[in-house]
């Protein structure tokens, strides 16, 4: 039995990358070999265009194979001694050209090639759009796959994000019909942009972050506390989700109302409730990493809602139901749709 042409082709695609990087190794904990990289990001390429990506790339011309071959090879001019002509004689002209788009310079320093990709960000071609996007997706499944310490928080957080902006999509809509007013799409947005956004959109994010998350802390010497006795070098859990979910302290804790943290008059947040929210810890054992993770939120989330829209297509409601832990995690979502902006 023969293989139909598409498939040979992009399977010669994928043996020259696998050659091209047979050395290189994933800077994860399990030092995954590099060409585990992108064969999955021209998966998720091709999931991605076929699920609502804008542009003349179809599922049944040369444009699409192209697409996912150049998704094979992005990395290897840029990481490998591959060069351009190299590509063009063994994959043709319209390959080589998107793997030229999406390479930088290695011999520019690393903030220059920065620069220079958000300013050819706007002009780039919709297949090279579609592999950077690609390129970034698999990046953050590899994040929530074998995630860096510390960062465990800031994942969960994005996830829950994600899932509330489907089921509440006109709560999505309002957030990027700021990103457009504030900041625009041509540009990548910046920490400095967060005190521009209005605390209507952003602030009661608060709401998300709430259900996350449980600390751990152990005694330093033997004490009681509201006349329990806890030994020395007791490990103790703050329940986190109970105090975010009191009765007492929220009118209807399980529902999901963003506008609760906001003042009457909607200009700002309401601090009163604001500071009842605990999120990162009290006191001197508050963690250090407030500043820092509330920031990758804003910037993660800023630069999804910027380019991207997410929705579950015709399904009716999602499963909100946390994964119980230490961190609270969201179900998986098989319906998860994404599509250019």
């Amino acid at each position: 039995m023969t293989s139909p042409p598409e498939v040979v082709r992009l399977l010669d695609a994928a043996d020259f990358a696998a050659r091209k990087h047979a050395a290189q190794r994933r800077k994860d904990a399990e030092s995954t070999p590099y060409i585990n990289h992108p064969i999955g990001e021209q998966w998720a390429g091709s999931t991605f265009s076929s699920c609502g990506g804008s542009g003349p790339v179809d599922e049944g011309d040369g444009a699409f194979l192209s697409l996912r071959k150049a998704a094979l090879l992005h990395d290897t001019v840029e990481d490998t001694n591959t060069t351009f002509s190299e590509i063009e004689e063994h994959f043709g002209e319209e390959v080589k050209r998107i793997v030229e788009e999406v390479t930088d310079d290695k011999l520019l320093p690393k903030m220059e090639r920065k620069r220079l990709q958000i300013e050819h960000a706007a002009h780039c071609s919709q297949a090279a759009k579609l592999v950077k996007l690609a390129d970034k997706l698999y990046n953050l499944r590899d994040l929530n796959r074998c995630t860096p310490q510390g960062f465990d928080t800031v994942t969960t957080g994005l996830s829950w994000s994600l899932l509330y902006l489907v089921t509440y999509p006109e709560i999505q809509k309002k957030i990027q019909q700021e990103i457009d007013e504030v900041i625009g799409r041509e540009r990548k947005p910046k920490l400095s942009d967060r005190a521009k956004i209005s605390p209507s959109q952003f602030d009661p994010w608060f709401e998300i972050y709430e259900i996350q998350q449980n600390i751990k802390e152990s005694t330093t010497k033997d004490t009681v506390l509201n006349g329990y006795y806890i030994p020395r070098d007791t490990c103790v859990f703050v329940n986190q989700w109970q105090v975010n979910h009191d009765p007492k302290l929220w009118d209807n804790p399980s529902s999901f109302n963003p506008e609760r943290f906001l003042a009457a008059d909607g200009s700002g947040i309401n601090r009163v409730e604001s500071e009842k929210v605990l999120l990162f810890g009290l006191g001197k054992r508050r963690c250090i990493g407030e500043n820092i993770g509330r920031g990758e939120i804003f910037l993660f989330l800023t630069i999804l809602l910027q380019k991207l829209e997410f929705d579950v297509g015709h399904r009716e409601r999602l499963d909100t139901t946390p994964q119980y832990g230490l961190t609270m995690k969201p179900q998986k979502c098989e319906d998860f749709q994404i599509k250019l902006r």
